[in-house]
């Protein structure tokens, strides 16, 4: 119950701080750059409930690019277990024209279940309370969506 695996197989772009306002403290960011030759699936981090669902059209920048999660096509959920709330957004990329996501409000994942995808290169990012989860990644690592633990809760 404490682990939290990796919504997406691909490289870690980077660990950064944000703030975010379904968490609702600050926050660490798993940015992970999904290639062409990448799984393209996208994996539920934790076991939750979908509290919080928003997708915004944009732009195709490179996935690669840091100004993506900002700008380019993407699609979030939050999910609640009752111990920690985290997000995870799908973002398209250059060559990914194509978001799916098959949850919506109110479904309870499980740990590891696939809940969407991204057609071709593109980046998934998910964002963890820095209070209570440690981040088990860094910049550079390899991860494999529903396998590679990138996060323990703490509390």
């Amino acid at each position: 119950d404490t682990i939290i695996v990796s919504p997406a197989d691909g490289t870690v772009m980077d660990v950064v701080e944000v703030d975010d306002s379904f968490v609702e403290e600050p926050c660490n960011k798993v940015i992970i750059f999904l290639s062409v030759f990448d799984v393209h699936v996208n994996r539920a981090p934790i076991e939750g409930e979908i509290k919080y669902q928003h997708y915004i059209c944009g732009q195709y920048k490179p996935a690669f690019q840091k100004s993506v999660g900002w700008v380019n096509e993407r699609h979030s959920i939050g999910l609640d277990n009752g111990r920690v709330k985290i997000l995870v957004t799908q973002i398209a990329g250059l060559l990914a024209r194509r978001i799916v996501s098959w949850g919506t409000l109110g479904n309870v994942l499980e740990k590891g279940q696939t809940y969407g995808l991204i057609k071709f290169g593109s980046c998934t990012e998910i964002v963890m309370p820095k209070s209570s989860v440690t981040v088990n990644v860094k910049k550079g690592d390899r991860v494999k969506g529903g396998v590679t633990v990138i996060g323990r809760i703490e509390k």
